[in-house]
């Protein structure tokens, strides 16, 4: 979770249109549409997931095992969302410098 707090907001955005194209849906699934929605959703719900395996843990220290997983839900969408991103930098790495680590040299 450290990482998400202290450096999540350097991840390159990716455009409503595109997450339309990526998830085949006008919105995310929880009442939200593309458009409208700021595009660290995924990062807000993925911290939110990382938190609460903070809390089952600390359950665990206490010798409370009622729980086996995390209350929040594993954020699936974040991994295609993290993918299309990367391409995003990775264009633009290779425009500038002739080379990324997505899409290796310029031919």
């Amino acid at each position: 979770a450290d990482i998400i707090d202290e450096n999540g907001h350097l991840m390159e955005p990716v455009g409503s249109k595109r997450l339309t194209e990526l998830f085949g849906t006008e919105g995310n699934g929880y009442g939200f549409k593309w458009k409208l929605l700021p595009r660290m959703w995924f990062y807000s719900t993925f911290l939110s997931y990382a938190e609460s395996w903070q809390e089952l843990l600390s359950m665990w220290d206490d010798g409370v095992y009622d729980e086996i997983r995390p209350s929040a839900d594993f954020p699936v969408g974040i991994m295609a969302f993290n993918v299309e991103a990367q391409s995003i930098v990775a264009e633009v790495e290779r425009d500038l410098i002739g080379v990324s680590q997505m899409h290796g040299h310029r031919r």
